[in-house]
């Protein structure tokens, strides 16, 4: 960049989104990583990185159909650049404002709601000045180690990998209200064949797989239609639906 380019500039900072843009694109070396990780499209993140090009007068990025590749110059400014906004996140973040110490745990909102939740003011009094932060996902999701500190997740593999610890095993079980079994004893096959049944698509299994689970051979006395009735795609609520009268629902002996 010559001292004639330089004068043109009516700031001496180049700007800081475009800075910042650049950053993320050249860690991920793609445009749509870095427009995820910065919650814009990648012809936005691509848009920025011109801005910073045309600024500094220098070209920082190859550019193709699928991928990006650094030049000479985008490598040695990537390097320049990416410890000056670590330390920026860091006198932002920590140095200016006081912080709470804070754990982000990761779990299913129907493990939150129905278990978690209720023993969180047990664990503030074992631990006074530490805050809790919870973010919720669908059951089938990996651990987000980048926005979580812990997760709390269902895992359908009995081998214990390394960091992890069995906090709960679980068990499936058909619920309802009471007034939908007070005459019924013990709930039978055949009474299944009368009662509303309430899907639960988070449960990580179907009716006809339980019943041909719970009753065995049973299942070829009696017809029992298992795609009727009220769906859900979270626990929680279709064990209110079940609490409530709704039908009867299969849950985790966990949220019960």
């Amino acid at each position: 960049m010559t001292d004639q380019q330089l004068n043109t500039h009516e700031k001496k900072t180049a700007p800081l989104n475009a800075v910042v843009a650049f950053e993320s694109a050249a860690r991920h070396k793609s445009f749509k990583k870095s427009g995820d990780e910065q919650c814009v499209t990648s012809s936005a993140i691509s848009h920025q990185v011109r801005l910073l090009e045309d600024w500094l007068g220098l070209k920082l990025l190859e550019r193709s159909t699928r991928s990006i590749e650094l030049t000479d110059a985008g490598i040695h400014y990537s390097k320049e650049i990416s410890p000056l906004l670590d330390r920026l996140e860091t006198v932002s973040c920590y140095e200016i404002k006081p912080q709470k110490n804070t754990i982000t745990i990761q779990t299913t909102d129907s493990f939150a709601s129905r278990w978690l939740i209720h023993r969180l003011s047990e664990f503030e009094s074992l631990n006074p000045g530490m805050g809790v932060k919870i973010v919720t996902y669908d059951f089938r999701e990996k651990f987000r180690s980048s926005e979580a500190d812990l997760g709390i997740l269902f895992v359908n593999d009995k081998k214990q990998r390394e960091n992890q610890r069995l906090l709960l095993a679980e068990e499936i079980f058909p619920v309802c209200s009471p007034g939908i079994i007070k005459n019924i004893k013990s709930i039978q096959i055949t009474d299944l064949a009368n009662l509303s049944l309430i899907h639960n698509f988070n449960v990580g299994i179907s009716w006809q797989e339980w019943i041909s689970a719970a009753f065995d051979k049973q299942t070829e006395m009696i017809d029992i239609d298992t795609k009727e009735g009220y769906r859900y795609s979270r626990s929680h609520l279709a064990l209110q639906s079940a609490e409530i009268g709704n039908g009867i629902a299969l849950v985790s002996n966990v949220l019960g």
